[in-house]
């Protein structure tokens, strides 16, 4: 079902710098990576650079024509919020973080 929203969204919006792929690895989610997110300098290449530091997300979903947002799993097998990250994008700008760690303490 992911994999089916994410390709609907590249359809939708071809300009996102987000590629077609899905995460194929896990991510550790804790306060030190959501620092080193929230120090990205905010420009319209956040999105590719999140990309890069973390590798393709698990799934985007758009929120209007400029606007998206893309989750990162710590763990594949898990549908559950513990152990996920959240970004917003604006225009391939960072507009908001929000991560769940593995074990439910959240940041902002």
């Amino acid at each position: 079902m992911q994999r089916v929203l994410f390709c609907l969204f590249c359809l939708i919006y071809p300009f996102s710098p987000l590629s077609a792929a899905t995460q194929t690895k896990e991510i550790l989610i804790n306060g030190a990576l959501i620092k080193k997110i929230k120090q990205l300098k905010p420009d319209s290449s956040n999105a590719y650079q999140l990309e890069q530091l973390l590798g393709p997300a698990a799934a985007c979903l758009p929120k209007s024509q400029e606007s998206w947002v893309c989750q990162w799993k710590g763990s594949l097998a898990s549908n559950r919020l513990e152990n996920t990250l959240n970004v917003s994008f604006e225009a391939g700008m960072i507009t908001e973080v929000r991560a769940i760690d593995k074990e439910g303490g959240t940041f902002k």
